[in-house]
């Protein structure tokens, strides 16, 4: 089985949380957490690798398609759809399988879908 990167939000060590049939991967140091599947062995890999094939802070960001891995619940990332023709701010949710704006409205439906998401950029003096 692979091996769970750190968060790749605070760096911290994570664990891989097996509950009422489901498998995701959680980080205890700021409660993010990511990749439910299935509690069966390919879905534990996959939560895995889901989880690993996040971009981590020190990571160049990227555009990644969401139809290939979503983001950690819950951590602020750039979003961007195709009807927009333009990024904005949206955190997903993985029980509702959605994007939430600063109001906490959902952003983007069927009409107007969100194709892509990447990290924030560090803000300005390089902080984490």
């Amino acid at each position: 089985m692979t091996t769970l990167r750190d968060c790749p939000a605070c760096r911290k060590p994570v664990k891989l949380i097996v509950a009422v049939g489901e498998v995701w991967v959680h980080c205890h140091g700021c409660g993010i957490g990511g990749g439910m599947q299935s509690d069966t062995p390919t879905g534990r890999q996959k939560a895995l690798d889901a989880w690993n094939a996040l971009p981590r802070v020190d990571d160049a960001p990227r555009w990644i398609a969401l139809d290939k891995t979503a983001p950690v619940t819950g951590v602020p990332v750039l979003i961007y759809g195709e009807t927009w023709k333009t990024a904005r701010i949206g955190s997903w949710d993985h029980y509702d399988r959605v994007f939430y704006g600063y109001d906490n409205v959902i952003i983007g439906d069927e009409e107007n879908p969100i194709t892509h998401w990447m990290p924030l950029p560090r803000p300005p003096g390089g902080a984490p």
